[in-house]
């Protein structure tokens, strides 16, 4: 029996999964909470990729959707789409704090709302460590299902 099929591995990968699901669900309902903050600042950021009356709608389905990806990755529904989601996400997350470091260099990001505050640089190292950990998984994940494939096949 291959590794990849290990009971312990599969619920080693299933517990990195939570706590990137934990993560993405704490982030979007703390961003909720604040959600006038969250908007504002949105708009430091984006009023020059959208329009001023777009930015609201755009930061609530963004909201939804990261709340929607963590529901997603708890419950471990089409991981290996989801996880490839989750990695996107975190890119995108990365793009914005290094935008926000050099436009507005402000002590706090926003992205846990008002009730965490983080430093841009300390997000920034949340969201490089949450990268690592999807790619790892992403990585597992492929093989098992590869494994899983090749085995069918044969």
């Amino acid at each position: 029996m291959p590794p990849y099929y290990n009971l312990y591995n599969i619920k080693f990968d299933r517990l990195l999964i939570s706590i990137l699901s934990l993560i993405f669900l704490t982030s979007s309902l703390l961003k909720f909470v604040s959600l006038n903050n969250f908007i504002s600042e949105n708009e430091l950021v984006f009023k020059t990729i959208f329009p001023h009356n777009l930015i609201t709608p755009i930061s609530i389905l963004f909201l939804v959707y990261e709340f929607t990806l963590g529901i997603i990755l708890f419950i471990n529904f089409m991981i290996k789409i989801s996880i490839h989601l989750a990695i996107l996400t975190i890119i995108f997350f990365i793009i914005i704090n290094i935008t926000r470091l050099f436009i507005s260099p402000q002590e706090t990001c926003g992205c846990f709302g008002e009730i965490i505050n983080l430093k841009i640089i300390d997000s920034l190292a949340l969201d490089i460590f949450m990268l690592i950990i999807s790619f790892f998984v992403m990585r597992r994940t492929n093989n098992r299902i590869n494994m899983a494939t090749s085995k069918l096949l044969t």
